[in-house]
């Protein structure tokens, strides 16, 4: 537990509203980072992941991680850091989760005490919700694993520069100079989903960006490489919970 004595200025609060997108080079901070989206969409790009947080979602970046971001369109967000001494229980790795409950409403008290000027002044109870629902909050799938094998950094580089693109899972093994067994038992190894899987997820995590840069959904779907609107919005919904045009 964090007493009050060691919460003196653990926490800070900061809004950030772009009117339009903006990209902000890789760097880091000495304090931990929880990211959050009020409205729009925020990807983070981290060395071995490539993350999506849209509205009511965050991400935790921890002290010292480098990443870099983007906002895409009008965007309204959020950040909390926490002072790096009172975050070495939290994960060492980034982790992006829905903010709802008992996090939702602890970051509404710090939220109003930063419009009082007080944000530094949290309770060491209100700071250990905060970090209590940090390390408890289950993970969310709008993350893009990098794998670590070069041959594989580079298909995957070459898939994302554009995720339209329909080759066969043999001509991406033989692009990346891969066996397709190798490719099928290297991938999810690497990556945690099946090399077919994480295709998909980028196509729909790519459709995000698109969608909240205000494309529309038809010619977000062929952009992302469907043939039609209604197997893009299928998948869609399958991983966000909400078809395309309900998003933003």
């Amino acid at each position: 537990m964090i007493s009050e004595s060691d919460t003196d200025k653990a926490l800070r609060w900061a809004d950030f509203v772009e009117p339009q997108g903006k990209t902000t080079p890789v760097h880091h901070h000495t304090d931990g980072q929880l990211l959050g989206t009020h409205r729009g969409l925020l990807t983070l790009d981290f060395e071995h992941s490539h993350r999506a947080i849209p509205a009511t979602y965050a991400v935790w970046v921890p002290s010292g991680y480098p990443h870099g971001m983007r906002s895409h369109g009008a965007f309204d967000g959020w950040s909390l850091y926490v002072r790096e001494d009172v975050t070495r229980a939290l994960p060492l790795t980034p982790k992006t989760f829905h903010v709802e409950g008992l996090l939702r409403e602890a970051l509404k008290r710090v939220k109003s005490l930063d419009e009082r000027g007080a944000a530094e002044q949290a309770s060491g109870a209100l700071t250990q919700v905060i970090l209590d629902e940090i390390l408890t909050l289950p993970a969310t799938a709008l993350e893009l694993p990098i794998p670590k094998d070069p041959r594989l950094v580079s298909l995957v580089r070459r898939l994302l520069s554009d995720v339209s693109v329909q080759l066969r899972e043999e001509q991406w093994a033989e692009n990346a100079g891969l066996s397709v067994r190798t490719l099928v038992r290297l991938f999810p190894a690497q990556t945690g989903l099946t090399f077919t899987a994480w295709r998909q997820r980028a196509r729909m995590m790519r459709a995000m960006e698109l969608l909240a840069e205000g494309m529309a959904v038809q010619n977000v779907a062929l952009e992302v490489g469907y043939d039609n609107a209604s197997a893009f919005i299928a998948v869609f919904r399958k991983l966000t919970g909400k078809t395309p045009g309900h998003y933003f």
